[in-house]
């Protein structure tokens, strides 16, 4: 489970900051409550914060400078803005500081949780985005470092062939890691294996002095412990962690030997340090490459180290090489032809034409082992009978004088093999034989043999060189093995670019195309063979000034990061790219060409099209939301002069005067009813509370969406034909649901009917069948074109322009609908108007609705002591008039603080309180009656203008308080004050 989101107050006003801090406490949130601005700025310095909800009062309006403070060191947290004070000027002045969003007082506390939760969703959803761009980069970064390490890789795997002496093979070996992997330092160890140790042959980035002194360390072989498994061998790769001091490790696993290249302090320390092994092609140990101080300061990923594994498996085959070919520079020009040899019947011609031109010996044979079978066989010879061929030996036997040279692994030479118990005849008339075994890293592979017919033919110059060209033999099999597995590495890589999805494609410095990857084929469907050798600026679309951009981009940086541009792809349709370029130069620094890696975004610029329609949409349904509590905020303060305006024409109606005046009256309070029918509309039209379902009849519902559009269809010429079915059955429903549901259609269908001139009529119907009531809206519009009819009730469809729709009315429409068991659709001809369609199902009662029987008038409780406390006083005015005609004693009070007062001197038998009031409000007033007068918090009655929230519902629901809402006639007021002077409520 997350960390609740933090909110910070900052708010002068004690009491109203501990009312909103508990509302919001409440919700879940981590709230803190500051009395200014300093000390949220030094709350700020210790911890953060998600939303800021500041109060600002007029004279103070520079305290919106915190806001900007607080981003100098946090961009990320939304502020709201509370004042009492609002004007046009103030909401500007705060939106440019750096506010969200602001609420005026009085606000009702189911507004500020709105206010807050759209600030932290939208700050979520910021942080959310923010979050999926990185990891985007991230992985496109990752992309082009991995494909520019395989190409510089691939380069480096070639010139290995180049190098024949061992220190110029290391020298690129160390540069080739240092430069295309970004390690600070490479270091390699050698396993000496006459003095079994581990000893430092080479190093790049470390001072000379320094590695000197590696130089002259020596590992033990035996003291390495678990970094191998059995002779000296390992298998896997390790990272170890130095910098931190942790005895975990981030990569394969840690070594019991702490190989780091120096001590801690030292300029060559390594800190980090990954460690690969170079095996040999019989997976013997020949050293170690280490490396550490990665350059971008992160662990190596796994596919670096993949990358350095691969490398290191080829410089262990060149190292391997090197060194062979360093013991057989004294024969090198005379089995050059051997060395360059493709195969092995090559190498094995070369060999016998060498041992028999130079050398001079008449009598060889080629003699290997098969390490399956542990068998001798004659693969190629020089004077030896046909029937020697098929001859096979077991090389752990005793006959045979090559056998005995394969058990020791020494050349064996005999003057004179009539002496000698092991001969075996394989040529007739032989009396002297040599034979040198032909070994690799001290394993024999075989065997080369030579017979004289002559007694001590050989001596121990002739060992040597044949021993020398023994070793070259070997060495050239074990070449061409290699070059096997490095062909087998090259294609492994090559396959490995043309699997990757992007376009990788290279060019020489002109632009000419030299390589096109199978990606590159997939997203612009050329072939390679089709574009090799053409001009890839031939292909932009912004053609020849987009060429010379990214030239110049290229010339003054050398590499080119995520530059977006189009291509044409061979259907001359242009494809959205997001390039990344690098120079390619040679061994002297010169640019040859460029390597390029180019993303298909065209998915992506869908993505980033429908976002921004979907931002647009979010936003006006933003505005909407806040349209909705403009307007209830309006109807709200309309309550208060309408319970006048009613009240006291209701008092001149039962009142003695001219007939002219009561008709003038009666006009008044016809109007004020109107008023107060249009604000009931309002409200609910702008009620946000949990659905509510009622047993109601869908003709009411129907009537009171249209009082809403009622003026603008009159004005706009469209005429309303309501038929209505009178006997309609009931059914359970969400009346402001309902009403939102008919709303939204009646407004689509006043939308439509305004393009056209003439003949705008809108006809409402509603009907029913023994289970179903069906309601139609037809209109006489332009109607809905077929590809947009079965599209109507998706979500942000519209054809509306910005600013006109959002496309949710229907979408939301059709949910409603749908809880309800319902269903909707619509029909229509183009060019003769549309029929929507709702039904539902009726739904019996299942208890018999409770009358309320209607209440006889109950004589008044004439010298009852009634207290009026409301800030408005047109009410007091009014409410004095009418009880004090009922026979009642009255005080009235324009604050809670008043009342108080007045209650230290009077007891009361009932107090009638508003609910909404500045200062102490009438939930508060109730408070510290229930504390300093329990017996007269039983005689209270609520009067309150503002529509029932359920906050208030739920306070009046727990206290048991009677209630009446403004508007209210004279009747209602009475029944209601007599009714709760003879039963005063008992909880409180």
């Amino acid at each position: 489970m997350g960390h609740p989101e933090r909110i910070l107050i900052i708010d002068n006003e004690r009491t109203e900051a501990t009312t909103i801090k508990d509302i919001l406490d409440g919700e879940g949130y981590d709230v803190t409550a500051v009395s200014n601005g300093r000390s949220a700025l030094q709350c700020f310095e210790k911890e953060s914060f998600d939303l800021v909800l500041m109060n600002v009062l007029p004279e103070s309006i520079h305290d919106l400078d915190v806001i900007e403070k607080i981003r100098e060191t946090l961009t990320e947290f939304i502020a709201v803005i509370v004042t009492g004070y609002a004007s046009l000027d103030s909401a500007l002045e705060a939106m440019r500081k750096g506010a969200y969003d602001y609420l005026v007082k009085p606000y009702p506390p189911h507004q500020l949780k709105m206010a807050v939760r759209r600030g932290l969703d939208k700050k979520l959803l910021e942080t959310e985005l923010k979050r999926k761009t990185f990891e985007l980069e991230r992985a496109n970064t990752q992309l082009a470092e991995r494909m520019e390490q395989l190409s510089v890789i691939y380069d480096i795997f070639d010139n290995f062939q180049k190098f024949t002496k061992l220190d110029d093979l290391l020298f690129q070996i160390l540069h080739g890691i240092k430069d295309s992997l970004g390690f600070e330092r490479v270091l390699i160890r050698f396993v000496n294996k006459n003095e079994r140790i581990l000893e430092v042959k080479s190093a790049v980035g470390v001072p000379e002095d320094e590695l000197e002194k590696l130089k002259s360390q020596k590992v033990p072989l035996n003291e390495i412990g678990n970094l191998f498994k059995e002779k000296y061998r390992i298998s896997r790769s390790y990272y170890i962690r130095y910098s931190e001091h942790d005895e975990t490790t981030a990569h394969y696993g840690r070594p019991s030997n702490d190989l780091t290249a120096g001590d801690e302090g030292t300029e060559w320390y390594f800190g980090d340090a990954l460690y690969t092994p170079l095996m040999s092609e019989r997976k013997e140990l020949i050293g170690i490459i280490s490396v550490g101080n990665p350059t971008d300061g992160r662990i190596p990923s796994s596919a670096t180290i993949q990358t350095f594994e691969t490398f290191a498996n080829t410089a262990s085959a060149a190292i391997d090489r090197a060194r062979l070919e360093e013991k057989l520079a004294a024969i090198y020009n005379v089995s050059r032809d051997a060395t360059l040899a493709l195969d092995h019947n090559q190498i094995y011609s070369a060999v016998l034409e060498t041992a028999t031109k130079v050398l001079h010996f008449d009598n060889i044979a080629i003699i290997l082992i098969d390490e399956k079978t542990k068998m001798t066989s004659i693969v190629s010879h020089i004077g030896y009978p046909q029937e020697v061929e098929s001859r096979r030996l077991q090389v752990h036997g005793d006959i045979g004088i090559t056998v005995q040279a394969i058990r020791t692994g020494k050349p064996i030479l005999v003057p004179d093999v009539r002496k000698n118990p092991h001969y075996l005849e394989g040529r007739p008339g032989t009396l002297s034989e040599l034979a040198v075994p032909m070994k690799i890293k001290d394993k024999v592979i075989g065997v080369l043999n030579v017979e004289s017919s002559m007694l001590n033919a050989f001596d121990n110059k002739d060992v040597a060189l044949l021993e020398a060209l023994a070793s070259q033999a070997a060495s050239s099999i074990e070449i061409t093995n290699l070059m096997g597995e490095i062909d087998r590495t090259k294609r492994y890589l090559e396959n490995l670019v043309d699997s990757t999805p992007d376009a990788i494609v290279s060019t020489d410095r002109r632009g000419v195309i030299t390589f096109f990857s199978k990606g590159a084929e997939r997203i612009l469907g050329y072939s390679a063979d089709e574009i090799t050798g053409r001009n890839i600026f031939d292909y932009l679309v912004g053609g020849k000034e987009e060429a010379e951009k990214i030239g110049f981009q290229l010339r003054e940086r050398n590499h080119i990061q995520n530059y977006e541009t189009d291509v044409l792809a061979k259907d001359n349709s242009p494809i959205p790219i997001s390039l990344s370029i690098s120079s390619v130069c040679d061994e002297n620094g010169n640019v040859i060409g460029t390597l390029g890696i180019g993303k298909n975004i065209s998915e992506r610029r869908i993505f980033e099209k429908e976002e921004k329609k979907l931002r647009e949409q979010l936003a006006q349904a933003e505005k909407l939301s806040a349209l909705g509590e403009f307007i209830s905020g309006i109807a709200h303060e309309l309550n208060n002069p309408l319970t006048g305006v009613l009240g006291f024409s209701q008092l001149l109606l039962v009142s003695d005067c001219a007939p002219q005046v009561k008709r003038d009256v009666e006009k008044i309070h016809k109007e004020a009813t109107r008023c107060q029918k249009i604000v009931n509309n309002l409200l609910s039209f702008a009620r946000r509370q949990k659905p509510q379902r009622t047993y109601l009849n869908v003709n009411v519902v129907i009537e009171s969406a249209l009082n809403l559009r009622a003026y603008q269809l009159h004005v706009d010429a469209v005429e309303v034909i309501t038929k209505l079915d009178e006997h309609l059955p009931k059914t359970m429903a969400d009346p402001h649901q309902l009403e939102q549901v008919f709303l939204n259609i009646i407004t689509n269908a006043h939308q439509a009917l305004l393009k056209v001139k003439e003949h705008r009529q809108l006809i409402i119907q509603t009907e029913s069948s023994k289970e179903t009531i069906r309601i139609k809206f037809s209109d006489t519009g332009p109607g809905i074109p077929p590809e947009n009819l079965k599209r109507i009730f998706d979500p942000f469809f519209t054809t509306k322009g910005v600013g006109q729709g959002t496309g949710l009315g229907l979408s939301l429409s059709y949910g409603f609908v749908k809880e309800h068991e319902g269903s909707i659709y619509a029909t229509s001809k183009y060019g003769e108007g549309a029929t929507f369609v709702i039904e539902f199902p009726v739904v019996e009662e299942s208890v018999t609705e409770s009358r309320v029987a209607d209440i006889q008038e109950v004589p008044s409780s004439f010298g009852a002591n009634i207290l009026v406390v409301d800030d408005e006083q047109v009410v007091l005015d009014l409410m004095f008039d009418i009880l004090t005609g009922l026979g009642y004693r009255v005080d009235t009070a324009v604050s809670g603080h008043i009342a108080l007062k007045l209650m230290n001197k009077t007891d009361y038998d009932l107090i009638l309180t508003d609910v909404k009031m500045p200062g102490i409000d009438g939930r508060q007033l109730y408070n510290r009656i229930v504390a300093s007068y329990p017996e007269q918090a039983k005689r209270i009655l609520f009067i309150t203008g503002y529509a029932i929230s359920p906050d208030l519902r739920d306070f009046f629901d727990k206290t048991g308080i009677p209630h009446i809402e403004k508007p209210f006639d004279i009747d209602t007021l009475k029944r209601t004050i007599q009714k709760s002077l003879d039963n005063p409520h008992q909880e409180y």
